[in-house]
């Protein structure tokens, strides 16, 4: 999903900022929303929202591993394509950049 938000991407749910985020806060932001990212308080009841409260919390303790290191490169590439996007580099700028041939 997160691939289709081009123009403003959320942080990685491992990051630091995202980490460093209390439970009341991530619960917060979960039921009145954030951003473009819109509420769901109204369409989860509370215990499920909790529940992906603790979701959040355990990916962010989670060591790294081969296949966050390339969600990391993934993510960092799209970060990239956006950068050269928002700036209005041209298509064959933003492939080159990407290093597709």
């Amino acid at each position: 999903m997160a691939a289709n938000l081009a123009a403003h991407r959320p942080p990685s749910l491992r990051s630091g900022p995202v980490t460093a985020l209390t439970p009341d806060q991530l619960f917060a932001i979960i039921t009145n929303g954030f951003g473009v990212m819109p509420p769901y308080g109204w369409q989860q009841p509370e215990p499920v929202r909790w529940s992906v409260v603790a979701y959040v919390r355990a990916l962010g303790a989670q060591p790294s591993t081969a296949d966050t290191r390339a969600d990391s490169a993934e993510a960092a590439t799209l970060r990239r394509t956006d950068s050269l996007r928002t700036a209005g580099a041209s298509l064959s700028q933003i492939v080159k950049q990407a290093g597709v041939p």
